[in-house]
């Protein structure tokens, strides 16, 4: 099956009934996907980004440091770099 990733209110809902029905191999399968092409400068990909963490997305799918605004990983850095 699959799914539209620009669609981030269908993805959410998707999420939210893998993670009912105990699919957790389908919500990290999906949560991968989605959060390599998540748009998190707009309102909807920060309600995706929390979806991904309410579903129980591996932390290694959500960059822990962010992205860059061309999408790349961003490198780690402290408070007392910004």
């Amino acid at each position: 099956m699959d799914t539209d990733l620009t669609d981030t209110r269908g993805v959410v809902s998707l999420l939210s009934a893998l993670k009912e029905a105990g699919a957790e191999e389908a919500v990290q399968q999906l949560s991968t996907r989605a959060a390599a092409h998540a748009d998190l400068t707009s309102p909807l990909g920060i309600v995706l980004l929390s979806a991904l963490m309410e579903a129980g997305t591996k932390e290694n799918v959500i960059p822990k440091y962010g992205r860059e605004t061309d999408g790349r990983t961003a490198a780690p850095w402290t408070w007392s770099e910004l």
